[in-house]
């Protein structure tokens, strides 16, 4: 594992797409004076760092740190893009940072932002497609020759090796991707009227499946869950806003503001009237 120190910005000083052949391979070992980011698009190749060695397929990345003598080559063919990348880096694990609370909160959780992890090689997985976007935004924004081109190659660039970072710290706890798939859905459509029957036809996933996955892995109702949710993005409008009751419930999409009200004492064991004056 790397930390890549990010409390600079980082800059992109070279980029590219290569091809090479069969037989393809570096005569000696290199090194270079910035990071080397090589994104494996198609063929197959080995990388040899400090005396280990990598083998990169399609859609595998491979990073190196500035001055790491490295040694490459392929017995077939590969092809794959390039760039070389500011910023220090170095072994050594980054602290996990603080979960994010399940309670629906407006507040974001304090995080450093002057590390990121890094692991050498990476799968991208299902992100290949958007890697692969996401690289031509680079060569897009940097062909226009402008200062803010420049800035949004470097921009873009560091997105890339965010989405990694996050691929290389998985979380301890984490759902299946269908549950994930659903909850996205459930947040980004808090303040509608939501139905099991919405959330499977939206995520391509059956009702009665969806409906186990809940008792399974929440262990509630995907009813029970909405209500959570809704309740929870009330109790912050009721703090931060001067929506009153019957405005607060017409917003999160309740049938009344008596069926928010009972479902509120049911869950906070109050009335809603009686918090919001407290």
């Amino acid at each position: 594992m790397y930390t890549l120190d990010i409390s600079k910005p980082i800059t992109c000083f070279m980029m590219g797409r290569m091809k090479q052949k069969n037989g393809w391979e570096f005569q000696k070992v290199r090194k270079i004076k910035q990071n080397l980011f090589v994104f494996m698009i198609d063929g197959t190749a080995d990388f040899s760092v400090e005396l280990c060695t990598y083998s990169l397929k399609k859609g595998d990345i491979f990073i190196i740190p500035a001055e790491s003598p490295y040694f490459a080559n392929t017995k077939e063919s590969c092809e794959y893009f390039f760039f070389h990348f500011s910023g220090h880096m170095e072994k050594g694990y980054i602290p996990a940072a603080t979960a994010v609370p399940a309670a629906f909160s407006f507040q974001l959780v304090p995080c450093p932002h002057d590390k990121i992890a890094l692991l050498p090689k990476i799968a991208a997985g299902d992100l290949f497609s958007s890697l692969v976007s996401q690289v031509f935004l680079c060569m897009e924004y940097n062909t226009r020759g402008t200062r803010t081109g420049r800035l949004l190659t470097d921009t873009e660039f560091f997105k890339i090796l965010l989405s990694l970072s996050e691929l290389s710290n998985k979380p301890a706890v984490s759902y299946p991707k269908p549950i994930q798939t659903m909850l996205i859905y459930i947040k980004k459509n808090l303040t509608q009227s939501i139905r099991l029957s919405d959330i499977s036809e939206n995520c391509n996933i059956s009702a009665p499946y969806a409906a186990r996955l809940f008792k399974k892995y929440l262990n509630m109702t995907a009813t029970e869950y909405i209500h959570r949710q809704k309740l929870q993005y009330a109790v912050e409008l009721m703090k931060n806003t001067s929506l009153n009751l019957t405005e607060i419930a017409d917003y999160l999409g309740f049938y009344d503001v008596f069926q928010f009200s009972r479902l509120f004492k049911r869950y906070y064991k109050t009335a809603p009237s009686i918090y919001l004056k407290k």
